[in-house]
């Protein structure tokens, strides 16, 4: 019951990172690509 709970709860974890690291990296490109035309 705890184990499948906790596993939940990572993969909420996980999922969240992910999306935060993505929106992350989008931004990093937008800059870069900023840059690089200016």
């Amino acid at each position: 019951m705890y184990a499948i709970s906790s596993q939940k709860h990572i993969n909420d974890i996980v999922d969240r990172a992910r999306r935060e690291r993505a929106r992350y990296v989008a931004g990093l490109v937008g800059r870069l690509f900023h840059l690089r035309r200016g």
